[in-house]
């Protein structure tokens, strides 16, 4: 059997909203342990902050975190997949653009996260597993 996306996406992960502040945004990362978070308004998908965007674009400009919003700083252009897809073809897409989470798609509508440590677990093959590996 192949898995499918689905099969191993985290469903309902938290997430925040565009009209956010940075702080708030930085306080949930924190809260919930994460370096990369979704950013949805309604259902819909409307890119990622991580970490690295924080202290880039924000931090290290000297802005006040309270008074930038999400919206302002989040990465727009992110490639992301379906539920459908399946595990070989997402395990690529990672590796070729250096994702170690990749938004999960419905038609626009925000699904879940496929991180590569949920990959790893229901790796089968020893290239996949390599492949996954490469992105720890």
């Amino acid at each position: 059997m192949r898995l499918k996306v689905k099969d191993v996406m985290s469903k309902n992960p938290i997430a925040v909203l565009p009209s956010d502040s940075v702080q708030e945004c930085a306080f949930v990362m924190q809260e919930f342990n994460v370096g990369v978070m979704p950013v949805v308004c309604a259902g819909k998908f409307k890119g990622m902050i991580t970490r690295k965007d924080i202290i880039s674009k924000v931090i290290a400009r000297g802005l006040r975190p309270k008074d930038v919003k999400a919206s302002q700083i989040m990465t727009q252009d992110i490639s992301f997949v379906t539920p459908e897809q399946r595990l070989e073809d997402i395990i690529a897409i990672m590796v070729c653009e250096k994702y170690r989470k990749l938004p999960v798609l419905k038609d626009g509508m925000f699904e879940g996260v496929v991180a590569v440590r949920d990959v790893i677990k229901y790796c089968s093959d020893d290239m996949t597993l390599d492949l996954a590996v490469s992105l720890l």
